[in-house]
């Protein structure tokens, strides 16, 4: 458990949690925008969303595939050691939380089934890249002292 850190685990969910719900927001409000002006009740805009194949379900499974990408790049650069393992981990939750919420939906669309066998290598790649940019060493963490492996103090 030393070489773990929660935080980053919990950082790349919450980065992949918000920027889905963002995304989803910047595509869903115009399109409610564009049935309130033509006087469409909610349910029709709900069935046309599930039923516009691949004019809704390619970009998002775009931009989901995307979202995974970066919260494993944020994991993996939060993290101190065993960065692709935090990727994993993050892509391993998100892939539980994706499953679990489609696993309710009576249609599920085939780009969700693909989306949901991608999700675990789009965060491994994000945490690769992150590795092939910044290097295994933690940019975010001070250097160690060589001597007693604690951070140096500073002097005044």
């Amino acid at each position: 458990m030393k070489n773990w850190s929660w935080k980053a685990i919990l950082g790349g969910l919450a980065i992949n949690y918000f920027g889905s719900m963002f995304v989803i927001l910047l595509f869903v409000i115009p399109v409610g925008l564009w049935f309130a002006a033509r006087g469409a009740r909610f349910q029709d805009m709900a069935t046309w969303l599930a039923t516009a194949g691949p004019l809704f379900s390619a970009p998002m499974l775009v931009f989901g595939l995307v979202m995974h990408a970066a919260s494993g790049y944020m994991a993996a650069m939060w993290a101190g050691k065993n960065k692709l393992a935090h990727s994993a981990v993050v892509g391993l939750l998100s892939l539980g939380v994706d499953f679990m919420t489609s696993a309710g939906s009576e249609a599920t669309p085939i780009s969700s089934i693909v989306g949901l066998f991608l999700i675990v290598p789009a965060a491994l790649l994000g945490g690769w890249w992150c590795v092939k940019t910044h290097g295994a060493q933690s940019k975010i963490a001070p250097p160690l002292d060589s001597s007693s492996g604690t951070p140096p103090i500073a002097a005044p």
